[in-house]
């Protein structure tokens, strides 16, 4: 458990300021490992809070530096800040979304689920704690953007955790989902880069990632942690083929090939985050 001193630094650091981990590249500056590739693993995996990798070698020593953020620091200021009083209710939504990380979803959805898992809720009450787990950068919450139209929508939004090391702590797990982790830090890496973010709806029942706008300037993107299976390439590219605007396009995957799909760049994932 963290120490009242550390605590208060931490809350600082992380509460105040916009919860926002270390990037590859600085999170790379600070650990030794010599492979790239194995470097990546290590951020996806621990995630990368400040102190996060001083614990490569000590996994003990990183678990309780994650639990003591979230509970210490996180769960139990957002619960005093906000005037909460139900934390296993609190913990119960940070564990659906950070499970349902890079899916739709709704308050709706998320009470639903509650209320079959004999845990009746309702959207109000869901609502105001998704309010609460991004108002303390938790979360954050990613809304829908119809490309055509140039217009927002209101249904289903999407939510990314504040770091992925915390997810795997929340879920207890590690090297499963990869798909929707590396979406996750691809979606954090836009907010270090300065970028405003949407969900992109470019045709009927298809979904763009990303649509990133940084100085002006709109990017597309889809991510993906590999495309080597054709039906899956095809798939990946079909919304960004839908965009007949001549903003770049790109499809982020782990694969080691860069390529270029009738205007669509794929690029490599660790090489785009090391740029």
């Amino acid at each position: 458990m963290l120490s009242g001193k550390l605590a208060t630094k931490l809350t600082a650091r992380y509460i105040e300021i916009d919860m926002l981990p270390l990037s590859f590249i600085e999170f790379s500056e600070m650990v030794k490992t010599p492979d790239k590739r194995e470097r990546f693993f290590q951020y996806l995996n621990m995630g990368a809070f400040p102190h996060a990798a001083h614990f490569v070698d000590n996994s003990l020593a990183h678990s309780q530096y994650l639990d003591g953020i979230y509970n210490t620091v996180l769960v139990k200021d957002i619960m005093k800040r906000e005037g909460l009083t139900d934390i296993t209710l609190l913990k119960s939504i940070a564990s659906f979304l950070s499970s349902n990380v890079g899916s739709p979803v709704s308050a709706k959805k998320i009470a639903d689920t509650l209320t079959s898992n004999g845990r009746p809720t309702g959207s109000a009450t869901v609502d105001t704690y998704l309010e609460a787990l991004t108002d303390a950068y938790l979360f954050y919450k990613v809304n829908r953007y119809d490309i055509k139209s140039k217009m927002h929508l209101k249904t289903e939004c999407k939510y990314y955790i504040c770091d992925t090391g915390l997810r795997n702590m929340i879920l207890n797990i590690t090297n499963r989902d990869i798909g929707h982790q590396i979406e996750n830090i691809v979606y954090l890496e836009f907010l270090c880069r300065g970028y405003r973010v949407n969900i992109g709806k470019s045709g009927r029942g298809s979904e763009v990632d990303f649509v990133a706008v940084r100085n002006k300037k709109t990017e597309y993107y889809q991510v993906s942690a590999t495309v080597l299976d054709e039906t899956t390439l095809a798939r990946e590219l079909a919304p960004l083929s839908q965009i007949k605007d001549n903003y770049p396009k790109y499809l982020i995957t782990l694969d080691d090939f860069n390529g270029d799909y009738d205007g669509i760049q794929q690029l490599n994932l660790i090489d785009w985050l090391a740029k």
